[in-house]
């Protein structure tokens, strides 16, 4: 398979990824915020500075992660001999 044909198969995965992710990161979200919300100053996880704004952040993290992963995988493809 030529260049262009493994660049095809890699937008293919990531849009097939980001379907997903369309369907399940709103949900993800939404648990993330409750257990954020319910999470109160004694508890464990709490105690780490930062750990309620990454609980946050993560279903968005991994919303963005296949296309920086696409995206360099597309780049290391065009950069081969």
């Amino acid at each position: 398979m030529n260049k262009l044909g493994h660049v095809a198969v890699v937008v293919g995965l990531v849009l097939m990824v980001y379907l997903i992710l369309l369907i399940t990161v709103p949900f993800l979200s939404s648990v993330a915020v409750d257990v954020a919300s319910n999470m109160t100053a004694d508890h464990p996880v709490a105690q780490y500075p930062g750990a309620v704004e990454g609980l946050l952040m993560a279903p968005w993290l991994l919303f963005f992660a296949p296309g920086v992963i696409g995206l360099i995988a597309v780049v290391v493809i065009l950069k081969r001999p």
